[in-house]
């Protein structure tokens, strides 16, 4: 039994989520938010071992890219998340991305007219590409940032919240430089989501043990609550497919006879085949990701 207090609700209680990962690392429930935990947590020396350089936030700037299909795909993720900023903030502003990776999304959202981006991100490695792309990207973690208060119009966690190992303590130093009424986007896993329970311990939303909490829209309409946000709206972004591929990818590759060039093949096929369901999925309460709007209260 996990006896580490819960960030989102402080609860002690938990139980085991009930599948082996083959690592030193479990997954906890708590009993009384739904949120999942990793225990123990990596060591703060051992993070950076964890995220090898194919890992997709330091993927190469667009520019960069070597598969045409990639660079299509990327650039079409870029603007969607950059759309749905500007539906919220109509008139530009100042925006912060918060885990930035090789800062893909913030150079795509400083093209932009009335649109100013600040980035951060804590990985060396994807700092030097991204300072490639953005002037003055900052290496700092997301629990202590280094911007007064009300600086900011926007700020975006994408794919980042799960990461954290007090996601608590960020958002609440998020709340802290945003502007009154300033809007909070994110996305990240959704542990109630049909492919966690499809594909069990090879769920590419587990990630282990670089995930350290998968929330439900439960446990994250509460962590908001408690910090001084309210949910505007859940709304979609095609993330649907890329789970299922990953997973797809992840059980295949579990089978005894390792990798093979037919098995990427039977992936690549499978996916093509899911897209117009994932798309249909994605608009759904048990979609892969948990993609947020939220104001401050």
């Amino acid at each position: 039994m996990n006896d580490k207090l819960c960030p989102v609700c402080l609860n002690s209680k938990s139980e085991p989520l009930g599948f082996k990962n083959h690592t030193p690392y479990a997954l906890f429930r708590c009993l009384k938010c739904g949120l999942i935990c990793l225990h123990p947590q990596p060591l703060d020396e051992d993070i950076y071992a964890l995220y090898p350089q194919e890992y997709e936030p330091f993927w190469p700037p667009l520019d960069e890219e070597s598969s045409r299909w990639r660079r299509w795909s990327r650039r079409r993720h870029y603007m969607l998340r950059c759309r749905a900023l500007q539906l919220t903030k109509p008139n530009g502003g100042y925006a912060l991305d918060a885990g930035c990776g090789t800062g893909g999304f913030a150079h795509q959202l400083a093209q932009i007219p009335g649109w100013r981006c600040a980035a951060l991100d804590i990985t060396p490695s994807a700092l030097a590409v991204a300072r490639r792309q953005l002037p003055g990207v900052l290496q700092n973690n997301s629990e202590r940032m280094p911007f007064a208060a009300d600086t900011f119009d926007a700020v975006t966690l994408w794919e980042v919240l799960e990461h954290l190992p007090d996601p608590r303590a960020t958002l609440v130093e998020i709340h802290r430089i945003l502007k009154t009424n300033g809007t909070l986007l994110l996305s990240t896993p959704n542990a109630e989501s049909w492919q966690a329970k499809f594909w069990g311990p090879v769920w590419t939303g587990w990630e282990i043990p670089r995930h350290y909490h998968i929330f439900t829209i439960r446990s994250l309409d509460m962590l908001l609550q408690a910090v001084g946000f309210k949910r505007i709206r859940k709304f979609s972004l095609p993330m649907d497919h890329f789970y299922f591929v990953e997973s797809m990818r992840r059980w295949i590759y579990t089978r005894a006879d390792g990798v093979t060039q037919q098995k990427a093949v039977k992936i690549k096929l499978a996916g093509w085949f899911f897209w117009p369901l994932a798309r249909l999925l994605d608009r759904t309460q048990i979609s892969s990701a948990l993609v947020i709007e939220a104001k401050v209260i």
